[in-house]
Parts: structure tokens; sequence; C-alpha cells
């Protein structure tokens, strides 16, 4: 999903992985651009994007609404988020 962080200029941003609460989710129009960030942003790293592009679209999320944003590097780390209690993502399982 595509979703519309700012206008003039205009800002798309499609995270990797997006997460949006039940009450945002009603608002979805599939066939549209989302009108702003997702509750979760999840961005996982490639080895050749550069640490400045990467830290520039975290706080474009952060910036638009998004209330956590996670930068997945490939390291042997284990994510949770207060947004999903309970959940827990082991990095490595991502690049398998």
């Amino acid at each position: 999903m595509r979703h519309q962080l700012r206008r003039n200029p205009d800002t798309l941003r499609g995270p990797d992985i997006a997460w949006l609460s039940q009450e945002r989710l009603r608002t979805v129009d599939p066939d549209k651009i989302f009108e702003g960030a997702p509750n979760l942003a999840v961005e996982v790293a490639s080895p050749s994007d550069p640490i400045s592009a990467l830290l520039k679209k975290t706080f474009q999320y952060l910036e638009a609404g998004a209330e956590e944003v996670w930068l997945i590097l490939p390291v042997g780390e284990v994510l949770q988020s207060s947004l999903l209690p309970g959940f827990a993502l082991s990095v490595g399982d991502v690049f398998v």
C-alpha cells in the first residue's frame, strides 16, 4: 500500500511492512493511495541502501504521524512494539 505522507512537495512512500489500527483501517479505500502514515512503518535495509536515505524515510514517516518506525538492519536482534503487545520479530527471520 502506498502512503501519501505529504503534499507540496508530494511525498509517497511504500513501506516494506505497514500496520494500521482497526480505526484507521476502516477509512482505507484499497483503490486509492492512503493519505497519511501507517501507525507502524517497517523498512528493511539492503546492504546497498545509504543510511542517510533510510533515516530520511524514517523521519518522513514520523513527521506524517507514524507512531513507530522500525528500520531493520541485518543484525540478530528481536523487535517488539508497544502498538502490538505480545508480538516479537526476530530480525534474522526477515532475511531468511
